[in-house]
């Protein structure tokens, strides 16, 4: 007996062909499955993840440098940073 071949669905983002098990489940759709891949929808979650109109030139400071920066531009207000710590 063959194998049958595995299901396949093309994604509306990047166009690839893939096996439906590389689509999230999607009760709304026709299929049951997304129109886009899993590593497209993580790679828009990512990208989504940046803050608008975040300043790339002070991502580079330390949180102290990055205070002493903000006063030397002339920021006045309340600054609050939360310091993660790795164990």
């Amino acid at each position: 007996m063959e194998n049958p071949q595995t299901p396949q669905k093309t994604c509306n983002r990047c166009g690839r062909l893939l096996p439906l098990t590389d689509f999230h489940l999607n009760c709304q759709s026709k299929d049951g499955h997304s129109s886009i891949c899993k590593d497209c929808v993580s790679l828009r979650n990512k990208n989504s993840r940046k803050v608008p109109g975040a300043n790339p030139d002070l991502a580079r400071f330390t949180s102290r440098q990055l205070i002493e920066e903000l006063r030397v531009r002339g920021y006045r207000g309340t600054l609050t940073y939360t310091q993660e710590v790795k164990l």
